[in-house]
């Protein structure tokens, strides 16, 4: 997400290569309706970073497997890489995500 965010060039692929990326997943899992949850890019919210985001908006509304979370407003201990309090939440973020993907956790 973030090398792909950073450049207007990887940014104008990342819808494709992400639907060929959860494609692949989903074949070598044999499980055509697995969910994927991607992260939205935190530090490139300049350049390609507006295009990677409508990325992942475009794929989850065309994709009903496909989910993504904002990471935008957790905080970071340098600017780029997750706190302690940011890697949490990014986690139960994750999960919620899946589990409302699979339909919860039977």
């Amino acid at each position: 997400v973030e090398r792909d965010s950073r450049y207007d060039y990887g940014a104008a692929r990342y819808e494709a290569n992400l639907r060929r990326l959860s494609g692949a997943l989903r074949a070598d899992w044999h499980a055509p309706d697995l969910p994927v949850v991607a992260i939205d890019s935190h530090t490139q919210l300049d350049s390609g970073g507006a295009g990677v985001h409508r990325a992942l908006v475009d794929t989850a509304a065309a994709d009903p497997a496909f989910g993504w979370v904002a990471t935008r407003d957790l905080g970071t201990s340098d600017g780029i890489h997750f706190d302690s309090a940011g890697v949490l939440t990014l986690g139960e973020r994750l999960a919620a995500e899946w589990l409302r993907l699979a339909g919860g956790c039977e």
